[in-house]
């Protein structure tokens, strides 16, 4: 389809990735196909064809000859998959633009289905590319792996690991404080009588080589092992909790899985950086037979969030699992983004968890489930105890996802539960504010409950607007 160009099209056009053709040059360049790559392996983008690329921008257009012909020539190179390894453009993500009497094609590359990357060239999979500023780079070797990893049937940490380690590599210390948490979870528990070579096959830490071997699963070795066992798997892993008041500052306590003053396997990480996170919890929230034990909800949405992190790290990236602990607030950062998407996680009702594996061994301590639910009880327990919303997000380059927990109560304390998920969700929102219908889809509340919590915060001098009084208006934290 051709259309006049719009400012805002002329705008993205002089600015973003683009590539001029020469007519004698027989064809479009390889180059085209790379940053196809490049934009499906991330997070998309639009390139231009017909446009020469200035650095500094703007760019120039240069305009092309014959855009039908040339876009039927780029699907169907498209289409080869001697070429590229999947085509998932559609006729409308592909348009000609007019600029005075020269014609510009531009290609909306979306982001590729994650069951489908990497997207590579030439049947070579080292040929996948990735965005990365203005260029396109070929994906590392561990970017290749962690996307294979996601697109298997199996989750790898299934699998029997290939190095032969066996029941007896296990760290004891770690293993029997963990068969306690079960017990303590489930006196009754089915495990309790079995030896711990027994036990740990009982929960699927044992598995089968294919050469009928009894060896550790890769769950295993990350979760009871110890750290020159676990690098064997991941050479660049790396778990790291810090207290300090930015991920720059120095830190006043450290508790990183390389100092080898500890296993430094998954379990041991968790149980280290929970009881350093502990004392900054707020409380007293609940009592107990007469003894204050904090906010037991709150207390739960950090070990839920622990859990999330480390069972969705994708340790192949080669980037640091970090805990930030800031005192008024705690940082969860993990390598790898969300395999169910963003939005869907924030909602709930579907799981797919990078590391199967570590979710059953977290179950088993009554931690973690796989129907879905623990983003949302994450954002729950904030809210019930008058916690602004958590912060969950992701960026591409690097891969990685970040949840933030705050632990200060937010001024609206003594609202209602209603209210308070409102004020708590307009504080999340920063300098942008919130809307009305951005409310209703985020908190899931009909547009009466959102309308009559927004007006009593305004009347309360909670909030503040934009002035609109229709639609576009917005409410802010005054």
């Amino acid at each position: 389809m051709a259309f006049d160009m719009t400012e805002a099209e002329l705008k993205a056009l002089q600015e973003g990735p683009a590539i001029e053709l020469k007519e004698a040059q027989g064809g479009l360049p390889h180059s085209v196909y790379e940053t196809y790559s490049s934009f499906a392996n991330t997070l998309g983008g639009t390139l231009y064809l017909g446009v020469k690329e200035m650095k500094p921008k703007p760019n120039i257009i240069s305009g092309v000859s014959h855009p039908e012909a040339l876009i039927a020539d780029f699907l169907a190179t498209l289409h080869n998959p001697s070429k590229t390894s999947l085509c998932f453009l559609s006729d409308g993500d592909i348009e000609v633009l007019h600029f005075g009497d020269k014609s510009v094609v531009a290609i909306h590359v979306p982001e590729a289905p994650r069951n489908a990357k990497p997207i590579y060239l030439n049947g070579n999979l080292i040929l996948a590319y990735k965005r990365r500023g203005d260029g396109d780079q070929l994906l590392s070797e561990g970017e290749r792996r962690a996307f294979l990893m996601d697109n298997s049937l199996d989750s790898f940490d299934l699998a029997p690991n290939a190095f032969g380690l066996n029941a007896e590599d296990i760290d004891l210390a770690t293993f029997h404080a963990y068969r306690e948490e079960m017990a303590a979870r489930n006196p009754r528990n089915i495990f309790k009588g079995l030896s711990d070579e027994d036990a740990l096959g009982a929960i699927g830490g044992l598995l089968n080589n294919p050469q009928g071997q009894k060896v550790l699963s890769n769950a295993a070795v990350l979760f009871f092992t110890s750290y020159p066992k676990i690098v064997r798997l991941f050479p660049n892993y790396l778990l790291d909790y810090r207290q300090a008041k930015s991920p720059s500052d120095k830190w006043q306590d450290r508790f990183v899985s390389d100092d080898l003053s500890w296993s430094g396997n998954l379990f041991d990480f968790y149980r280290g950086v929970y009881e350093r996170i502990l004392p900054n919890l707020p409380k007293p929230y609940h009592f107990q037979q007469g003894g204050d034990v904090g906010n037991l909800e709150l207390q739960d949405a950090i070990k839920e969030a622990l859990a999330n992190a480390l069972s969705n790290a994708a340790f192949s990236l080669g980037d640091p699992l970090l805990v930030l602990n800031e005192g008024d607030r705690l940082l969860f950062r993990n390598p790898g983004r969300i395999k169910v998407g963003l939005e869907q996680a924030k909602q709930g009702g579907r799981s797919d968890p990078r590391n199967s594996g570590i979710v059953t061994f977290f179950r088993l301590i009554g931690v973690a489930d796989k129907a879905g639910t623990g983003i949302p009880r994450i954002f729950q327990a904030a809210a019930n105890a008058a916690l602004p919303a958590p912060l969950l997000d992701e960026r591409a380059d690097p891969e990685e996802t970040s949840l933030v927990i705050f632990l200060t109560p937010n001024p609206a304390a003594s609202l209602s539960k209603g209210q308070d998920a409102l004020y708590d969700f307009v504080l999340a929102q920063g300098n942008q504010g919130a809307s009305v219908k951005e409310a209703m889809k985020a908190l899931g509340l009909s547009r009466a409950s959102v309308s009559a919590g927004l007006s009593r915060l305004l009347k309360q001098g909670k909030l503040t607007t934009n002035g609109i009084k229709t639609s576009g208006k917005r409410f802010y934290i005054k």
